[in-house]
């Protein structure tokens, strides 16, 4: 997954000059959860606090030159999300800009497929351009792993997300909630909240997921992985 390769295109102008018109290339982040307060601070809904941190950064001025979208994510009905976009400048000496689309389905978890699959065709990202950020029960609370591509391990919005797509090539960002005791109900855990003693950790971990989205749009997937798999 990488963001740095202009994408061009010329067209023949009235007086016969060639016009040559740059286009944005484009990328689709993806914040997993459920609408509703009842699920604002659950474990399942990771995907859509982090989101919601990395666009309150860019507002704090992270970086990022905004073109699109001022102030806070607007209802998309035709989308099925809330959603924000913005442009940011390319890394280096490259020329252009990569225009950036946030969405937070509202299909609830188990269809975010639907929203993600509307974002995709709408705004023509194809899935090695989409980042989805989501929680993961296989891995330790607090661990961080940036992968590309791969199965669902069993996460019914990853699962809808392939299956409305037909493509399971797009990037994820994997925040580790931990598992339920032995015995334990999954669902009713995801569901929960995070333990107040739980907080400062999840918070770091909040905060760590924000710079890597930051990296993978500026320097690309596996420039992630190196940076972020292995703390």
């Amino acid at each position: 997954m990488t963001y740095s390769t202009d994408e061009k295109r010329s067209r023949s102008g009235s007086n016969g000059v060639r016009i040559q018109k740059l286009f944005l290339s484009r990328a689709l982040v993806v914040g997993l959860g459920n609408p509703g307060l009842k699920y604002a601070d659950t474990r399942h809904n990771f995907g859509f606090q982090v989101l919601e941190r990395f666009w309150r950064r860019r507002r704090e001025g992270f970086g990022w030159v905004e073109r699109l979208f001022r102030g806070r994510p607007k209802k998309m009905d035709a989308l099925h999300s809330m959603g924000a976009s913005f442009t940011m400048e390319k890394p280096g000496n490259e020329t252009g800009e990569t225009s950036v689309l946030c969405i937070w389905p509202m299909t609830y978890m188990n269809n975010s497929g639907v929203a993600v699959s509307a974002a995709s065709r709408s705004f023509d990202v194809p899935a090695d351009k989409i980042l989805v950020i989501h929680d993961d029960l296989d891995l330790p609370l607090g661990r961080l792993k940036v992968k590309q591509g791969g199965g669902a391990g069993g996460h019914k919005g990853l699962k809808s997300i392939m299956g409305e797509l037909g493509d399971r090539g797009f990037a994820r960002i994997r925040g580790g909630i931990g598992c339920p005791e032995p015995g334990g109900d999954i669902v009713d855990y995801v569901l929960s909240p995070f333990p107040f003693e739980d907080r400062s950790l999840v918070n770091d971990m909040i905060e760590t997921a924000c710079d890597a989205i930051d990296v993978v749009l500026r320097e690309g997937t596996v420039a992630a992985m190196n940076r972020f798999n292995g703390t």
